[in-house]
């Protein structure tokens, strides 16, 4: 006997057989025990879900000869046929197939004869959104006033296609998607009445991935069996699915949040040797962190997961309901971005590093190293040694430590209002604060007192967070205050310097750095004054301890590549340098096809090659400003002289690799200094110019435009003006 799969062979027989759809089967029960019935029903919802499988009991139940009623009895010759499909009066339509308008007339052209052996003859129309407009049309009439032997039973996934006049016409029932628990309820009862072992996790895994249809739940199961050789395991199901192990999934989480690099990369080496597919592997992160979301919520949902609920139940209940929002978003935009990063790899690679960057507890420990590093926080001690260690006259000996004072008082005032601002953020019942109070004089500078650490107090990560990014900015403000030069005789006393304001802590930190740098603007120098300059302490190995990016522009080398010195370009000078390569090319607004010309590989081959290579990056860049030209299996580009810093060794081999692979031949690059012609990069900058001017040509000649300009005086702003 030939097998039948599962799908079939477990179809449900009467409406008793039936899982979920409750408030279908009510109503139609209803109508058939009560003699109340309607001409035309509308069977909608998704696929798998029983519109079919309702729609054949329903005429079984119409047809049965025990009598019409909501039990039909299954073991009269008609139920029999209808569950064999070949009951003479059950007409079974697939519109797919049947669109024509032929065909509906034909089907028609029978109505009007009664039934052959049943009570009422019934066409079950599939998929009947697909019947044409005509289909219809054609229809309307014999649905609105059938003959009282006719019902129509019609069954559709995609109900907004229906025509109004259609929907009118019948009573509608809408089919809802199956629960998890329905599916896997279900699949556990027919395994066990097939006689077959499984595991619960694995049940649940192929309810998941059926996503609400029973017909894809049992064929999941079908597959399943066959490839775990009568049985359904979690490992079997797992692979078959192309999912990966969730209790993988949760050591990459734990790792993240505890801050381990080596084991997070550790457990993505481990996932990429399985061949891994990444956005998989961010879809069950996702999923992992929104069962934690939720689980914080209602401590309850997590017992629905029957994989890893007590592995959700702790990371609810030992993490910050906002890291969790937080590494959600940055898992979210990860999966967006992944198909553009270089690879999948890098891709993931650097997702996983986002979320590490903004661990709160890692971000903590980065500030605290910032803060300590900071010149202005360096001990009274080193900086008396620094002080030793240089050689100044008795004026500015003294001006410095007077600079060194007002700075020390500045960051005892920074931390007063942080531990303010710190203790305004978290209620005194929640946060325990231990600090030592130690009273010295304003002028001591000996014995600095140990600043309790905002690190180790048991507050919320966020608020501390806050805290530290405040005193941050507060630091380096004064920091660049403090790089100004003073004058000597001008030094204002220390408790006008001892009220420096903290930045809002709503204000980015870029924001208020690149603020602040513009808004400071040094006092003139008196012409017999000099610049205090700290002169940095050599190392053993005779360079300065000054790193290059503490230092001032002034002390910065001067990089020459012979004994005379370049003079220094402007930006402007070089922006022009690259963008003036003459293009001698026709650039029309359209090609002789009527498509808009709007990027430079409809006009230029090499822009069109350099495409279809897909390189990215500054492999890209040394290709778009490079004209080229080839022979045989040479490649020759020219890159103008200011872009020399483009060409080197690895762009190069990357880019003769994407040709050789593309031309499907070797490619030999050579990279020559010269005056190149029609660049891609400067035909794309022809084209977006040539297409800006037309946009503004139509916008200053459009009607409604001049209208406004004349009666209400308005200002067109060309720079708001974008081609499309």
């Amino acid at each position: 006997m030939n097998y039948q799969v599962l799908a079939r062979k477990w179809r449900p027989q009467n409406f008793a057989q039936l899982v979920g759809q409750e408030h279908v089967v009510t109503a139609i029960s209803n109508a058939l025990d009560n003699n109340r019935l309607h001409h035309a029903y509308l069977f909608t919802g998704t696929r798998g879900v029983g519109k079919t499988t309702i729609a054949r009991i329903f005429s079984k139940s119409l047809n049965c000869e025990q009598g019409m009623s909501s039990t039909p009895c299954g073991q009269c010759p008609t139920c029999q046929e209808i569950d064999q499909g070949r009951f003479i009066d059950l007409l079974e339509i697939d519109a797919a197939s049947r669109t024509k308008v032929e065909d509906t007339r034909e089907l028609l052209d029978n109505v009007q004869y009664k039934p052959t052996r049943g009570q009422y003859k019934v066409y079950l129309i599939d998929e009947v959104h697909m019947l044409s407009k005509h289909s219809f049309n054609a229809l309307l009439k014999t649905l609105e006033e059938p003959p009282p032997h006719v019902k129509f039973l019609l069954a559709t996934t995609d109900p907004q296609k229906l025509p109004v006049t259609i929907l009118s016409r019948c009573l509608q029932f809408n089919l809802k998607a199956m629960s998890r628990e329905q599916i896997s309820g279900q699949l556990g009862y027919i395994l066990g009445e097939e006689g077959l072992k499984f595991e619960p996790e694995a049940l649940a895994q192929l309810a998941r991935a059926a996503n609400g249809s029973m017909r894809d739940a049992l064929s999941l199961t079908d597959q399943a069996i066959a490839q775990g050789n009568g049985q359904v395991n979690l490992a079997v199901v797992t692979d078959m699915l192309g999912l990966m192990d969730k209790n993988q999934v949760l050591k990459l989480l734990k790792a993240i949040l505890e801050g381990q690099n080596q084991q997070m990369l550790q457990q993505l080496d481990d996932l990429a040797s399985q061949s891994v597919d990444y956005s998989q592997l961010l879809a069950e992160l996702l999923s992992l962190l929104h069962q934690v979301a939720l689980t914080q919520m209602v401590p309850e949902v997590c017992k629905l997961e029957t994989i890893a609920a007590r592995a959700i139940y702790h990371l609810a209940s030992s993490v910050p309901a906002e890291q969790i929002q937080l590494l959600y978003q940055i898992a979210l935009q990860g999966r967006k971005d992944l198909p553009y990063a270089m690879d999948g790899r890098s891709g993931i690679e650097m997702t996983l590093l986002r979320m590490l960057a903004f661990n709160p507890q890692r971000q903590l420990s980065s500030a605290q190293f910032i803060a300590q590093n900071q010149p202005v926080a360096q001990p009274p001690a080193a900086a008396a040694a620094a002080e030793q260690s240089t050689d100044f006259s008795g004026q500015e000996a003294e001006s410095t430590a007077i600079d060194q004072q007002q700075l020390n008082q500045q960051q005892e005032h920074i931390w007063q209002q942080a531990e303010q601002f710190h203790s305004r953020q978290e209620p005194t019942d929640n946060l325990t604060i231990e600090a030592e109070t130690v009273e010295s004089a304003p002028n001591e500078t000996e014995h600095e007192p140990e600043r309790p650490s905002l690190i180790e107090q048991p507050s919320s990560p966020l608020s501390q967070t806050e805290s530290l990014l405040a005193l941050r900015r507060g630091l380096r403000q004064n920091q660049q205050e403090a790089s100004q030069p003073k004058k000597p005789e001008a030094v204002e006393p220390a408790v006008e310097l001892n009220q420096p304001e903290l930045p809002p802590l709503a204000e980015p930190d870029f924001v208020a750095d690149h603020t602040d740098a513009q808004s400071i603007e040094p006092e003139p120098e008196p012409e017999s004054a000099e610049p205090l300059q700290t002169t940095p302490v050599p190392n053993e190995s005779g360079n300065s301890e000054i790193p290059p990016w503490a230092l001032s522009v002034n002390q910065l080398p001067a990089i020459a590549e012979d004994e005379t010195q370049t003079p220094e370009l402007d930006m402007q000078d070089l922006l022009n340098q690259v963008v003036d390569v003459p293009v001698n090319i026709d650039i029309p607004t359209f090609l002789d096809d009527g498509q808009k010309v709007t990027q430079a590989k409809q006009l230029d081959n090499w822009s069109d090659i350099i495409e279809q290579s897909g390189v990215g990056g500054l492999t890209k860049q040394l290709a778009l400003q490079s004209s080229m030209h080839k022979q045989d299996s040479l490649c020759q580009l020219t890159l103008p002289e200011a872009l020399q810093h483009l060409n080197n060794d690895t762009a190069r081999i990357q880019l003769q690799s994407a040709l050789s692979e593309l031309w499907q031949q070797p490619v030999e690059l050579q990279v020559d200094k010269g005056e190149p012609e029609n660049t891609p990069f400067a035909i794309q900058q022809s084209i977006n110019k040539m297409r800006q001017q037309y946009a503004q040509q139509v916008i200053n000649s459009d009607t409604n435009i001049q209208f406004f300009q004349q009666q209400f005086d308005a200002q067109l702003v060309e720079n708001s003006i974008e081609p499309r």
